[in-house]
């Protein structure tokens, strides 16, 4: 397993090539944009505000949080969706 940050922005494509050819599971954190707010110096997070991801999420009645969850899944990623709210675990899952 490789462990590193990738969400929408930051989508660390060579690695996670490298780790297909090589038959490496990916793992991202970070992947709803905490990256930014707590190491790139954003005042807001530009993943869970995005106005097209808001879209994404309101047309299909979902949370910006499961439209990356799944878009990162659907590339084979595995995800670690950091929360201590239980309801946006209980989210997160679907």
């Amino acid at each position: 397993v490789i462990q590193n940050w990738m969400d929408p922005f930051h989508q660390d494509k060579r690695m996670r090539e490298r780790c297909q050819r090589e038959n490496i599971q990916y793992q991202a954190y970070s992947s709803l944009g905490t990256q930014w707010l707590h190491h790139r110096g954003h005042e807001e997070n530009p993943v869970l505000t995005n106005p097209t991801l808001l879209e994404i999420a309101r047309v299909h009645n979902r949370t910006v949080a499961q439209v990356v969850i799944n878009w990162a899944t659907r590339h084979g990623v595995a995800v670690i969706p950091a929360s201590t709210n239980s309801e946006r675990q209980e989210l997160n899952l679907n």
